[in-house]
């Protein structure tokens, strides 16, 4: 059986926010909402969700200092960042930072997200794997050479 995603949407804007949660909600998702970067930083540190989708114009906290935080806390953690066609040079500065994906506002189609959320879903699953892999190889690794002495 397939793990119900767990999705912090980060969002200032009452009605896009609820936008994305009553998609996600509907698609299956596990869905927890902030209001502010201040808010959704206390939710993703009590929560642990698996994935988070991040406004960056936002008041209080602005979504690049949570994607700074999410980071320096839990880099494995994808982070989509949706942001204002005005400020397409914002978004791509923060999947330099770090964010896995970026989505534009206004959303035409929200099945943009849910396909962000399933690549970045996919992605972290084989960072995860690949992780696992040499962890293992590396122990593999220090037995032979223990054997040897």
């Amino acid at each position: 059986m397939e793990q119900t995603l767990s999705i912090l949407t980060i969002e200032d804007e009452p009605l896009i926010r609820q936008g994305i949660v009553n998609y996600l909600e509907d698609q299956g998702y596990t869905v927890l909402e902030a209001g502010d970067g201040q808010e959704g930083l206390e939710v993703f540190r009590r929560d642990k969700p698996d994935i988070l989708l991040v406004d960056l114009q936002m008041p209080v906290i602005d979504g690049f200092e949570v994607l700074d935080v999410v980071q320096q806390e839990s880099p494995e953690t994808p982070v989509i960042v949706i942001s204002g066609v005005g400020i397409l040079q914002q978004a791509a500065h923060a999947v330099e930072l770090g964010a896995w994906d970026f989505i534009t506002k206004p959303i035409e189609d929200m099945f943009i997200v849910k396909h962000a959320i399933q690549k970045s879903w996919e992605r972290a699953m084989l960072v995860q794997e690949n992780k696992k892999y040499r962890e293992k190889r590396k122990r593999h690794t220090e037995e032979i050479h223990e054997q040897k002495s």
